[in-house]
């Protein structure tokens, strides 16, 4: 491992702690949406309470974190 981020602490991170990359993308939840330099997240279906939220970061960011990107549905 190179690099751990700690986002457990509230006072030293924000609400995107809770936001992660889905193995597939039959498994998100969110999209993002740019409105005015803004970046906003859309959630395509329902989301269960307690349910982690995901969003596809991109090919590039998925190869980074070991996601087969060939795979994806």
């Amino acid at each position: 491992m190179m690099y751990c981020i700690d986002a457990s602490e509230p006072n030293n991170s924000n609400w995107l702690r809770f936001i992660n990359c889905p193995n597939t993308l039959s498994q998100r939840n969110l999209v993002p949406l740019e409105y005015y330099g803004n970046i906003f997240y859309l959630a395509i279906r329902d989301i269960d309470a307690r349910e982690e939220l995901l969003v596809y970061y991109g090919d590039s960011y998925a190869r980074k974190l070991g996601i087969d990107t060939t795979q994806f549905d």
